[in-house]
Parts: structure tokens; sequence; C-alpha cells
């Protein structure tokens, strides 16, 4: 299942959709409760429905409607739900005032945290040691894994409740919405081993609720759905200065900088509240969840629906997409699919991208002013190419850089048999290049060819003769075992 998408709301059932044909695939019911948030595992395996009291982890290829794990211990409405990205941990909030994370292999729970009033909403910072929650007491909190405790206490507005948080992808910045409706927005700057928060700005995004705030995975969006039964798409532009520093005060509605997140589109067509969104992977459709009980997939470039998913009894709350195999998955146009092609000609098959069996190893140290601009090194037709942000191989440009190098061969010795590594992903987390995955040939499949204690006891895998921090590009860089 290259496109995975489903929708759940308070009929009781979880629905996954075809998205280009718009037809009902499977339904799973769920009778204990309405569903209010619904999450993908990065790997595509599971799906939790979280709902009252409790979060339900069903797995996706199987027939079987039963949930294979129940995670129990909230004593009240589950309101979000959130994977580690290789899905050894999930993390959950409710309005019974906590924040739990919960082991995916046994469903106990490992950690717990308290804001004291109800949590609405809560994610995972990109880099995995981070939590982000908001409460109906207006207060954003950051949770410091590491340290197991609060880093900060963010209080946009006294006593607002806040609805929903989004972090950004590259983990550069933070937004939360509020039910005055305002959005608010703050840089996330590591220095050193901390996190500092600079807010950035203040704007009035709807006249009433917000019900979810959502950066795109290019962070060149940011999607909101409101009461008013409309979703708003607002142009991210933090490239101008903005006169804010630490501590100081966010500014009022009226004195945003409306540079910095213009309105792009208001997507009308909903005819009650628009309660939850999702965007593709190339950030190019958005797809909405309505209390008309219908779901929407939106072409955000001619601001037009393009396919309507009807087929709940109630309202439908919460919306999960994940069609990260392959750029433009869902209904490229004819425009969009020639400008993808052009976009990632030089980019590496994305179905040969995944967790499975990944092994985590800091490679090489990126200089502060690249930690929030690089997304990852891959290698790409016999070259490592440094990818930044948007996932598009770039030349140097300000503080963005690209690295072209000429590939030795790799090759390892692993029970005697000499493996090929024919793709190898490098990630960005916290400033350090990880290793994400890494496929061979060797006659075997991909899952016999990755990497496995069994097969490779000399962990970890590091670049050896790697780049100086100024990315000399005559230099070769060749991966080895150490």
């Amino acid at each position: 299942m290259s496109v995975i998408l489903c929708t759940a709301g308070y009929d009781h059932t979880i629905r996954f959709w075809e998205a280009l044909s718009g037809i009902c695939s499977r339904t799973i019911p769920h009778p204990d409760s309405q569903v209010n948030r619904l999450c993908i595992s990065p790997d595509k395996r599971y799906l939790a429905a979280a709902g009252h009291h409790t979060v339900k982890l069903y797995d996706i290829k199987s027939t079987n409607p039963n949930a294979i794990l129940t995670f129990d211990g909230h004593t009240s409405n589950v309101t979000g739900v959130a994977f580690h990205c290789e899905s050894k941990w999930l993390v959950t909030s409710s309005e019974d005032g906590t924040v739990k994370i919960w082991d995916t292999r046994s469903g106990n729970v490992q950690r717990n945290y308290t804001h004291g009033v109800p949590v609405n909403d809560v994610v995972i910072h990109p880099n995995q040691g981070e939590l982000i929650s908001c409460d109906r007491g207006g207060n954003v909190r950051i949770w410091d894994l590491g340290e197991n405790k609060c880093s900060h206490q963010l209080i946009p507005e006294d006593d607002v409740s806040v609805a929903s948080v989004t972090v950004a992808s590259d983990g550069s910045m933070v937004c939360a919405g509020n039910n005055a409706g305002n959005v608010y927005v703050w840089k996330m700057v590591m220095r050193g081993d901390l996190t500092s928060i600079i807010p950035v700005c203040k704007f009035l995004a709807h006249h009433t609720y917000i019900t979810r705030v959502l950066l795109s995975p290019d962070v060149r969006h940011l999607a909101t759905c409101s009461a008013d039964h409309t979703s708003r798409i607002w142009s991210v532009d933090l490239s101008s200065p903005h006169n804010v520093q630490p501590g100081d005060a966010l500014p009022s509605a009226a004195e945003r900088d409306p540079a910095a997140f213009p309105l792009e589109t208001t997507l009308h067509g909903h005819q009650r509240w628009v309660w939850d969104c999702a965007f593709s992977a190339d950030s190019a459709y958005l797809v909405t969840a309505c209390s008309d009980h219908y779901a929407r997939l939106w072409e955000l470039g001619s601001q037009s629906i393009i396919r309507q998913y009807n087929g709940h009894h109630r309202g439908a709350v919460c919306v999960a997409l994940n069609d990260t195999a392959r750029p433009g998955s869902i209904m490229p146009t004819h425009n969009d699919e020639q400008k993808r092609a052009k976009h990632h000609k030089d980019m590496v098959d994305r179905d040969a991208i995944t967790k499975q069996n990944s092994i985590e190893s800091p490679l090489l140290r990126l200089p502060a002013e690249l930690r929030n601009e690089i997304y990852a090194l891959v290698l790409v037709d016999g070259k490592f190419v440094l990818e930044d942000k948007t996932k598009a191989p770039v030349q140097n440009t300000g503080n963005r850089a690209s690295l072209l190098l000429t590939c030795r061969q790799i090759n390892a010795e692993a029970s005697g048999a000499a493996i090929k590594f024919r793709t190898l992903r490098l990630g960005s987390r916290m400033g350090i290049f990880d290793l994400y995955d890494v496929f061979g040939e060797n006659g075997h499949s991909r899952e016999h060819a990755l990497l496995e204690d069994t097969h490779i006891p000399n962990y970890p895998l590091a670049i050896s003769n790697f780049m100086s921090m100024c990315f000399d590009e005559d230099k070769p860089v060749e991966v080895a075992l150490i």
C-alpha cells in the first residue's frame, strides 16, 4: 500500500480509503467510543486510534479488525497521539491532564508528565528527544526526554485554551493555535545542547476557534482548521528579520509582520466545523476532516476539491495520511507531475527508504548555521548529495550547502559474504548525521540484506576520511565499519 489514508469520528468506525478513486476499501469498527485522533506509523505498519480512555493499535496489513494492542492508562479522552520515528514508542495527550509515553511492544507506560489541566495536543520534535504539548489552561510546554523534565513553558494568552501545536519537520519552529483564533510562532534554535525558544510573531488566523494547526513537510505552508467551516493555508516566510528577541512578548495580532505568514488561500466548501487535516508528502495536497461527515482532498495549487470521501454517518473529526513511498502519489495533475519529475530527478527512490532495522550512529557534526537547513545526506547515482530541508539538492547559496562527492565502492564483510551497499541514507538530527538505513545486494531480499546484529557485530557504521566543516568537494568520502 503506497498510500495509506484513513478517517474516523463519531460513528465509531475507522475507514480506509483509496485516495485516487475515493472508494472506501476497509472499515474497522471502534465500538468502545468515538475516535478523536489517528496516527500512522512511519513504516506504515501500524495505525494508532485515540478514543475515550484508551489508544488502540491496529496492524494495517492484517485483515483482522481487532486491535493488536490497547494502551490503557488514561482516565479521560485521549486528544493526541504520535509515533517515534522507528515506532519504538508513542506519545499521547489526554483531557486527564497528562502526557504519557508508551512502549509499543509491551503497551506499558514509560513516562508520565503532568499539566494539571486537560491537554489538547502533543507532537514529537524531529530530534526525537523533545515533546511539545498544549493545554486548556493556555500553556505550551516543551519536555526534554533526556533530562526528563519540562524545559520550557510558554503562555501565549492567559487562560485561552491552546487547541493544537505543530513542529517543523526540520525542527526550526513550532506553531500553536488557540480558541481565540490566534496563531503563535516561535523559532527553535539549538545552542550547544540546549534549545532556545525565540518568539517570532502572532497573527489572527480565524475569528473563532482554531481546531488544528499543521506545518507542511517542506515547511513552506501552515494549514489551520477552524469552527468557521474553513481551512486556511498560510505561506511560511521567515527570511526577513523580526525585531523580537528572546524574552520579549509576542506582538499583538494587529502589529504582526504581514510578510511572515501571508494568507495563500481559504478552502471553502465545508458545511460544518473542520477538525483535522493532513498534508501529502510533497506538500501539494491537503486532506481535511469535517463534521459534515465528509473528508476532502484538496489540490492546493488550484485551490480545488479533487476528491470527497463519503461514508461516515456522523462527523469525521480526524484524518491520517502517509504517502511517503513516492512524490506526488495521490493525484498529480500533468503540470504538477512535470514539476515534481524535474524537482526529484536526482532523488533517491523513496520506495527504497524505510526505517526497518535501522542503525543510528553519530557521523558528521554540522556547524550551527546549517543545522536547521540540512535535511539529509543520501547516495544518488554514485554520488553523496547533501540535501536542504526541502529535500531538494541545492548548490552553495547563503547558509545552505550541497555536497556532490565521488562515491567509492562500499563493501563490507557480513557472515563471510561481501555486501555491496546499494542505498544509503543519513539524516540530520540535533546537528549530527545519523545512519537511518542501508540496503545491500547480496542475492537476498532487502529485508534480509539489511544490517543486523546477527550479520555484522562491528557497530557502528561511520564516515571515515570525511569532509572538513567547509565541505571541501575535492576530498572523497567513504563509509566503513569501525
